[in-house]
């Protein structure tokens, strides 16, 4: 258990670092065009080589690491489930461990139903006294979670209508509003990637507490009930 505990914990990290470079290179990518004096089109596009390699590098970084960190975390979802199962049998969770991990795979209604299924998993690890410290880890993890996507859902909602509205037919192009909507679009990138490393931040510290817990009580490998 605690080794599926600091897999999800190091795919988890590994997911933040991945996704760094395409921060970095966003903003690189920024600089090349709205911050550097303009002197030709050649010039510009050898600026942005580099940049755009990083931005490459880091989606082939990004998305065997995404992969890999969702499978490992069902995997302890459901491990963490049947373990807890065993540790109280005598409370009734309100979903099974497989009906666990196929709720986390439903968009949208996951953020609603990750809170309930880290409680069951705290509440069951600790069968003898009430675990007030896991409580608190899920309910800033799942705070945490759900005001990420909000901002993520509506930002980009916002940003794609500003964009509809400034950039429509017809519309002249503005090199101020130009600017303006790659600053804002940075700035909201960059909010939304400090807001996922502190949701990982959270997560990590629930599985290991989840997993400590349940460490601690379960027997060895290979001993007898």
């Amino acid at each position: 258990m605690s080794g599926l505990a600091i897999a999800v914990t190091a795919l988890g990290i590994a997911v933040i670092v991945a996704y760094l470079p395409r921060i970095v290179a966003s903003w690189w990518v920024y600089s090349a065009m709205f911050t550097e004096p303009q002197d030709g089109l050649d010039s510009l596009v050898q600026r942005l080589d580099t940049p755009i390699l990083l931005l490459l590098v880091g989606l082939i970084l990004l998305v065997p690491a995404l992969i890999a960190a969702a499978v490992t975390t069902l995997v302890w979802v459901h491990r963490a489930g049947t373990n807890a199962a065993a540790l109280s049998p005598h409370l009734r969770p309100r979903y099974t461990p497989a009906a666990s991990v196929g709720l986390l795979l439903i968009p949208l209604a996951n953020l609603w139903f990750l809170r309930p299924v880290l409680e069951d998993l705290c509440t069951a690890s600790s069968p003898y006294t009430p675990d007030a410290r896991g409580a608190r880890l899920v309910r800033a993890c799942w705070a945490t979670t759900v005001v990420t996507a909000t901002v993520s859902l509506l930002g980009n909602l916002a940003m794609h209508g500003i964009s509809t509205q400034l950039y429509g037919p017809g519309r002249p192009v503005d090199e101020t509003l130009n600017t303006w909507m790659a600053t804002a679009g940075l700035a909201f990138a960059t909010v939304e990637y400090l807001l996922a490393i502190a949701c990982t931040v959270l997560f990590a510290r629930v599985v290991r507490h989840i997993s400590r817990q349940q460490a601690a009580l379960l027997p060895p490998p290979g001993a007898q009930w």
